[in-house]
């Protein structure tokens, strides 16, 4: 059952820099103050449809170990990609975020959109968890990888063809 999902994602909050907003026929659609762009859907859309098929691969591998782990290697990626960024002013006080690797600068924070999507997308997987129990309390299998993609497919096909 994903309904669930649906009805979190319409009531879904907009991410940080965005704000909801209805033109004159009453149609809702979304600002983002940052960079100017409007679009009918919510930003965050796409995490919900991710989730969906999140739910469906927890379902077909029998279990949360690989989405645990990719949980877990987002937060690092993004721990990475700011431990180079910094807060600073400028002469007149003006708050703005300073990259030292890259020398590029924004006003804007550089992570609060990622964190904020990181924490809706770990919120979704508890409550996946809650309403999938049995598979949230199973272990992952000795040797278990998900297999993504055709190359990856093909890889292991080929080592399984070449072990007999």
């Amino acid at each position: 059952d994903l309904i669930w999902i649906a009805e979190e994602g319409f009531n879904a909050p907009v991410p940080p820099g965005w704000s909801t907003h209805e033109d004159s026929l009453g149609r809702v659609y979304f600002f983002c103050e940052v960079t100017g762009e409007s679009v009918w859907n919510n930003p965050i859309e796409s995490l919900y449809q991710e989730m969906v098929e999140c739910q469906r691969r927890v379902v077909r591998v029998g279990g949360f170990w690989d989405i645990d782990d990719e949980l877990i290697e987002e937060e690092e990626a993004l721990r990475i990609h700011l431990a180079d960024w910094m807060e600073v002013r400028d002469v007149d006080g003006a708050r703005f975020f300073y990259n030292r690797r890259t020398d590029a600068s924004r006003v804007d924070h550089p992570g609060k959109a990622a964190c904020f999507a990181l924490k809706t997308k770990a919120d979704l997987v508890q409550r996946m968890k809650e309403i999938l129990p049995i598979l949230a309390s199973a272990t992952r299998p000795e040797g278990a990888q998900e297999v993504s993609t055709g190359q990856e497919l093909d890889d292991v096909e080929q080592r399984q063809r070449a072990a007999t």
